[in-house]
């Protein structure tokens, strides 16, 4: 038994490493000071302090010296601010996408990178799906001509989807435009969905309801943002190199331009 509550004293927990330093600082201690009322060695509390861990028997020692509750040191779920945490999800993903993503002449907006990144989740999981699908259906029912149908051009959908990827990465304005197509098609899908659902609701019919309102609301965002003016003229200006005249009118103030010896 006291092995055991020695090994819990010995673990480790994630502590409010500012809070800590806030009670220290209105307390007008130094960590040395801290350290010598909560009978814990200096650079202990100077981990503490600096990286947010701490076996419980010192967080215990702390709150002593504090006389607050252990409790309200302790960092738990309901105390983690997800803000901060999820600013740096979003930079970590731009920074893979701008990693994956084909480098451009032109910097790619951010908004366009989240949506190349949840686009090739979402294609290859839609094949993944679809393949798994057909792959899994009973013999008999690919001796019926409408399944057959189906199973074919949800196949061929879900790989055009995928195909349309890493065009669009390469900003090539005919795979923005079959996006879009894909787009609609899936905002119709979704919206049909939803009403048959909605038609038929149940007790347990809140969750696919929940499921086609999160579709349409991503299909709208990526195609939004796909249609935004700054997406659209990054895509035109691939697509519309410098004519030739140009490029000789350009040369010939070049040209002119040069002084006179």
């Amino acid at each position: 038994m006291s092995r055991l509550l020695s090994k819990k004293n010995d673990m480790k927990v994630k502590v409010r490493r500012e809070l800590i330093k806030q009670l220290r600082i209105k307390q007008g201690w130094t960590q040395e000071q801290l350290a010598e009322f909560s009978d814990l060695h200096s650079r202990t509390v100077q981990r503490i302090e600096n990286e947010g861990m701490a076996s419980l028997q010192s967080l215990r020692s702390v709150a002593r010296a504090f006389e607050v509750d252990v409790d309200s040191l302790e960092l738990t779920a309901e105390k983690i601010e997800f803000g901060p945490l999820l600013a740096e999800l979003r930079i970590l993903l731009l920074a893979i996408g701008r990693k994956l993503l084909p480098s451009q002449d032109s910097p790619l907006p951010n908004s366009f990178i989240l949506v190349m990144l949840v686009l090739a989740f979402a294609a290859s999981f839609t094949f993944i799906n679809v393949v798994l699908l057909i792959a899994g259906q009973p013999e008999q029912n690919f001796g019926h001509t409408v399944l057959l149908v189906m199973f074919g051009l949800a196949l061929i959908f879900s790989a055009a989807f995928l195909f349309l990827v890493f065009p669009l990465a390469r900003l090539k304005t005919w795979a923005r435009a079959g996006m879009l197509g894909i787009c609609w098609v899936f905002f119709a899908l979704n919206s049909l969905l939803f009403i048959q659902a909605l038609a038929n609701i149940n007790g347990d019919g809140g969750l696919p309801l929940l499921e086609y309102v999160y579709n349409l609301a991503v299909t709208f965002w990526i195609y939004r943002v796909l249609t935004k003016a700054d997406v659209r003229l990054l895509f035109q200006s691939s697509e519309s190199p410098m004519p030739p005249e140009s490029l000789d009118s350009t040369e010939t103030l070049q040209g002119n331009r040069q002084p006179n010896t």
